[in-house]
C-alpha cells in the first residue's frame, strides 16, 4: 500500500505545477526520480513535463548544482534518453551516464536504456571497458549521437533500410568500427541493430561482410534469421551482400528465412 500511496501523492503533486524555473524543473525531476527509484515505478514528473526536462538538459545550467546536473543526467540515461548535452556539461553527462550503466536491465522501473544504445554512442559493452567512455570525445559523441536520433526516428525496418543514406553515415570511421563489433546485440534486435545492420551490408569492405557471416555460425535463433534475411533482400544488389543471403540459407530451414516469424506471438 505504501507504494501506491506514494504514486498517488506523486500524480497529485506534479499534475498541476504550473511554469517553472530551469532550477526547479530540474529539483522536481531529481526528487520525483529518486523516490520512483525507490519504489520501483516510474515517476510521475517526467510523463507531464518530459518535453521541458529534456529541453533544460540541453542547456549550459549556469549556476546548478554540479551534482544535482550528474543526478538530473544520470535518471534521463535510465529512462532511456540521451540527450545532446552542452560541451562544458560533458563530462558531467558522462558520470550521469557510467551512473545509470550500473543498473541496465535491471527492469522496466529501473532501467530502460538499451545496451546497444550506449554501445554504439561509447563502445562500451561491460564495466570492464568503462574508459572507453571517458575517451569519447565530446565531438564524436556529437557525431555518433546524429546517427543515433536518425534512426530512431523510423517507425519501421522496412522504412529505415529504404530511406536511410547510410553512405553518408559510413564516412565516419567510429560508427563503422562499432557496427562490426554490434552483432552480439542483434537477438535482441531494435532500431540500434538494424542501423548497423544498415551499415555492414552498406559498407563493401570485406570486414564488414566477415563480420556476418561469423555471426552465421552462432546457432541463431529464428526470428534473427528472419531479420537478417529480410535486411539481406532489400540490399541483395552486391554481389558480397547475394552471398550473405546464400549463405543463410545454406545455414537455416529455408522457411526461417522466408517467413515471418516473431517468437513473442
Amino acid at each position: 500500500m505504501e507504494k501506491d500511496t506514494i504514486i498517488q501523492s506523486q500524480e497529485k503533486k506534479y499534475q498541476t505545477t504550473g511554469k517553472l524555473t530551469t532550477s526547479k524543473i530540474i529539483d522536481l525531476f531529481i526528487e520525483s526520480e529518486n523516490e520512483a527509484l525507490q519504489y520501483e515505478f516510474q515517476g510521475k514528473f517526467y510523463p507531464y513535463r518530459h518535453y521541458d526536462i529534456n529541453a533544460t538538459l540541453t542547456k549550459a545550467l549556469k549556476g546548478i548544482d554540479k551534482q544535482k546536473i550528474v543526478d538530473a543526467y544520470f535518471h534521463s540515461a535510465r529512462l532511456g534518453t540521451i540527450i545532446k548535452v552542452k560541451e562544458n556539461n560533458y563530462p558531467l553527462f558522462l558520470k550521469g551516464v557510467e551512473k545509470a550503466l550500473s543498473s541496465i536491465g535491471k527492469g522496466h522501473n529501473i532501467n530502460v536504456l538499451k545496451p546497444s544504445k550506449v554501445f554504439f554512442l561509447f563502445g562500451v559493452n561491460s564495466p570492464n571497458n568503462i574508459e572507453n567512455l571517458y575517451n569519447t570525445k565530446y565531438n564524436e559523441f556529437l557525431e555518433t549521437l546524429k546517427f543515433v536520433t536518425k534512426i530512431n526516428s523510423y517507425t519501421s525496418y522496412p522504412s529505415l533500410r529504404r530511406k536511410l543514406k547510410a553512405s553518408l553515415f559510413l564516412e565516419n570511421p567510429i560508427l563503422l568500427r562499432r557496427a562490426q563489433k554490434m552483432t552480439p546485440f542483434f537477438n535482441q534486435f531494435n532500431f540500434e541493430t538494424a542501423g548497423a545492420l544498415v551499415l555492414l551490408l552498406v559498407d563493401s569492405s570485406e570486414t564488414s561482410k566477415q563480420v556476418l557471416l561469423g555471426f552465421h555460425n552462432t546457432n541463431l535463433p529464428r526470428e534473427t534469421v528472419w531479420i537478417l534475411g529480410s535486411f539481406y533482400k532489400d540490399f541483395k544488389t552486391s554481389k558480397a551482400n547475394k552471398l550473405l543471403l546464400n549463405d543463410l540459407y545454406d545455414k537455416y530451414p529455408l522457411e526461417w528465412v522466408d517467413e515471418y516469424y516473431n517468437s513473442i506471438f
